[in-house]
């Protein structure tokens, strides 16, 4: 029964997390694409639309800028240790929770580093009660996955928000949708990490004896990422 009224409660609402300051390219890109939603709650990387019809956790995601799209259930509270919060959790019937910050320039990070760099010892302590709600680990084909997402612990305080959807192939099967990258010291610029996501994006067949093309090189980032691989290359800027 509370898993009927939950959805009968939330089923009209869609929530899309975004790398903070995007906020408003997503909602421009939305009116264009999906006039029937209508802005309901924003903060920095997390935004909330009200829909005109039912919307499931497999709703495909409405924007390019959106990293994870689904059902929006609404705010949590504080304390992951509450009972009813798991009990949220419970009603929602998720298999999977990804638990991960809204903004990813918290606690612990420098604001330049890439959103997709691993988080930090504070940051992994922060995360762990949140994580423990359920199975955490990459989503699989068709698996129902829970949002859980935890605000800053600067500023004031507010509660984590919960959000469900289904993954499938569009989709990225890590907590957040940030691929994680480890920037090694000898890169000469953070165009490694971008590179990285981006072959793990679109599921690049990246092998060795292949020729790259860099336009715009800069300081070899990209060409430090294809080294390891075996890859030519020929850089410009």
């Amino acid at each position: 029964m509370a898993s009927n009224i939950l959805s009968w409660r939330v089923a009209d609402f869609v929530f899309a997390t975004c790398l903070p300051g995007l906020e408003p390219a997503l909602k421009l890109d939305l009116a264009r694409a999906r006039p029937e939603l209508r802005l309901a709650y924003s903060r920095p990387g997390l935004v909330t639309f009200k829909s005109a019809r039912a919307v499931a956790p497999d709703d495909p995601p409405g924007s390019v800028f959106a990293w994870v799209w689904g059902q929006s259930i609404g705010p949590l509270g504080g304390d992951p240790a509450d009972p009813a919060i798991r009990a949220q959790l419970a009603a929602v019937g998720a298999c999977r929770v990804h638990a991960f910050f809204r903004d990813l320039g918290d606690v612990g990070r420098d604001p330049g580093r890439d959103p997709g760099e691993p988080p930090g010892a504070v940051d992994l302590a922060r995360l762990a009660p949140w994580q423990a709600l359920g199975p955490g680990g990459l989503a699989g084909p068709g698996e129902l996955v829970a949002d859980v997402i935890v605000g800053p612990v600067t500023g004031e305080p507010e509660p984590g928000w919960l959000g469900v959807h289904r993954h499938d192939r569009g989709r990225s099967p890590h907590p957040g949708g940030a691929i994680p990258v480890r920037v090694p010291d000898d890169a000469p610029s953070r165009a490694y990490a971008k590179i990285e996501e981006a072959i793990a994006w679109a599921g690049l067949g990246v092998e060795s004896g292949q020729v790259a093309l860099e336009i715009g090189a800069a300081p070899g980032g990209a060409a430090r990422a294809r080294a390891p691989r075996g890859g030519g290359g020929l850089g410009g800027d």
